[in-house]
Formats: C-alpha cells, structure tokens, sequence
C-alpha cells in the first residue's frame, strides 16, 4: 500500500467515523427531544385529569345543591299543606 492510498484509507475511515459521530449526535437529540415531549404530554394529562376531577367535583356539589333545594322545596310545600295550628 502506498502512501497516497494509505491516506486516501485515513479520509475515508475519517469521514466514515465523523458520519457516525454526526447520527450519534443527532439520535442524542431526538432523544432529548423525545424526553421533552414525553414530559410535557404527562403534563397535559394531569392537567386533563385535574380539570375532569375538579368538573366531576362541581357537577357532585351542583347535584347536591339541587337535591337539597328540592328537599327544601318539598318541606315548604309540606308546611303550606298543613292546616293551620289552633291552640
């Protein structure tokens, strides 16, 4: 092997290796990224699940609210009918 070609060899496996270095780099990257997109979907998600626990919550609060007006409703119906007291 001559010199020309034994350097010719060196560039090739040169460039080869900086390919290599490059595409692991950018599978670093895309990692990171990936990580990053991860976190910030579990982020959504409990902000998701906190918004529907904290509806679900209203909507428990409202149907009670309602419920208890009902009953209130039904006891000033009740004293209404009553005749009246007489001592």
């Amino acid at each position: 092997m001559g010199s020309q070609e034994f350097h010719d060899l060196a560039n090739v496996t040169q460039a080869m290796i900086w390919k290599g270095v490059a595409a692991v780099t950018r599978a670093r990257i895309d990692i990171a990224h990936t990580r990053l997109l991860r976190e910030e979907t579990r982020e959504l998600r409990l902000q998701a699940q906190d918004a529907r626990a904290r509806a679900d919550a209203q909507a428990v609060r409202a149907a009670y609210s309602a419920e208890r007006a009902q009953l209130a409703a039904e006891w000033v119906a009740r004293v209404a009918a009553r005749p009246p007291f007489r001592a």
